[in-house]
């Protein structure tokens, strides 16, 4: 599942195919639509829940609403059928599916605050995705520390300010046709999948935030008090 971005995305993958996915395109992420969209897809394509061998979510950087929305209910299904468990990053499936196009992949992402987090991608391997550099939350503005060659760049962040970055970056900048730049949650699982088999250990499943989240605890009225 993907629910980091204003579109979230609900899949069902089987040996490494496409069986189902759900695109829901909402205003603000709820937990009471996620669930219901788990189930339609299980229903839907004869699937019991303790036939999924692996969960997977997408872990950040995004919506931290929605970034911890689709990681709790991600890890309660696996914890509850006692499956494992799996955080791929939204930038890293961002890029994957425009990977071996001929130029390095910038997944570009909405960070909101005019700042959008980026990295870069290309090819690894038989079918791989390696990241060339570190996420990083920046405004779009600077993108050209960055941006150094022709590079696709993808993502809501991308078209949110592509007349600001084309105008910055020249020539340097490939976009794929606008509308396209859905994140979608099978990418996720095939990433999921790929990583999980790798190691016979899970890798942490922990959140991506790259800066800090916008929330901060309140401090205690005792504190206040200077108790």
């Amino acid at each position: 599942m993907h629910t980091c971005a204003p579109q979230s995305s609900v899949a069902l993958t089987r040996d490494g195919r496409l069986v189902a996915e759900v695109d829901l395109h909402l205003a603000n992420h709820r937990s009471s639509d996620l669930l219901p969209t788990v189930e339609w897809i299980l229903k839907t394509t004869g699937t019991l829940i303790d036939q999924v061998d692996l969960f997977a979510c997408a872990a950040g950087p995004g919506s931290f609403t929605g970034l911890r929305i689709g990681m709790a209910t991600c890890l309660g299904l696996a914890t509850a059928n006692q499956k494992p468990c799996v955080g791929v990053s939204a930038l890293e499936s961002a890029a994957y599916p425009y990977l071996g196009l001929g130029s390095p992949v910038a997944a570009v992402l909405d960070a909101r605050k005019k700042q959008v987090y980026v990295q870069t991608f290309e090819p690894s391997g038989e079918g791989g995705i390696e990241a060339r550099d570190a996420a990083v939350s920046i405004r779009p503005g600077e993108l050209g520390k960055i941006v150094r060659e022709p590079t696709m760049l993808i993502g809501d962040g991308a078209e949110l300010y592509r007349r600001e970055i084309a105008e910055l970056l020249g020539d340097r900048a490939l976009f794929p046709p606008s509308g396209l730049c859905y994140h979608r949650a099978h990418i996720v699982a095939k990433l999921a999948e790929e990583r999980f088999g790798a190691s016979p250990i899970p890798p942490p499943f922990e959140a991506i935030y790259v800066r800090p989240p916008d929330a901060k605890p309140m401090a205690t009225a005792s504190a206040d008090a200077g108790d």
